[in-house]
């Protein structure tokens, strides 16, 4: 066949095609069904979760935070899960739990002295149970205290001298439990 011709039967020879595939699981996609027979769906993200020494990571869903479970009669018969690539993937442990645990965070580092331009790294290290996190970061608590950046690791350089406070806040990821938030001061010297 010439090139751009549909395929077919007969339609020629073609080079044969390889495909990557990312098989980095990323997301979960957890489906519940209750003995009502009503399903509910709720896609946990696996970015933030830090895998424990032996690889594995451990996210929690609160069954409220899931839309559509306050329509069951919320007595679960059934969870399906699903991820975001092709291959297979374990679950080693599935429990259902009351968790009180307050949100943590602690940053790699408290205070620092740099010069302007200088690059500076943070790391957060949250807890909070079997609460999905998300992290927040201000870089300069004077103007008020805003979203500047989100994610666990941030890396900023500051272009002006002077004493700067960082607020780093850790949030529950549905809400549920009550935001920590802690300061890293920093001098920028010119």
């Amino acid at each position: 066949g010439r090139p751009g011709a549909g395929g077919g039967a007969g339609a020629g020879t073609t080079a044969p095609q390889v495909v990557t595939i990312d098989a980095t699981l990323t997301k979960v996609r957890c489906i519940v069904t209750t003995t009502d027979d009503k399903k509910s769906e709720v896609y946990i993200d696996l970015t933030s979760a830090l895998p424990n020494t032996r690889g594995w990571k451990a996210v929690g869903v609160p069954l409220m935070s899931i839309p559509g479970f306050e329509r069951t009669n919320k007595k679960v018969k059934q969870i399906a899960f699903s991820g975001d690539t092709i291959g297979t993937f374990y679950v080693g442990e599935l429990k259902v739990l009351n968790d009180s645990s307050p949100l943590y965070v602690e940053p790699t580092i408290r205070e620092a002295n740099l010069a302007i331009g200088d690059e500076i790294s943070i790391t957060a290290i949250g807890s909070g149970g079997a609460s999905q996190l998300t992290y927040t970061w201000d870089f300069d608590a004077k103007d008020g205290i805003d979203v500047d950046a989100t994610g666990m690791t941030v890396r900023r350089r500051f272009r002006k001298p002077g004493e700067y406070t960082i607020t780093l806040t850790v949030n529950d990821k549905f809400g549920l439990k009550a935001p920590y938030s802690t300061t890293i001061k920093v001098t920028i010297n010119p």
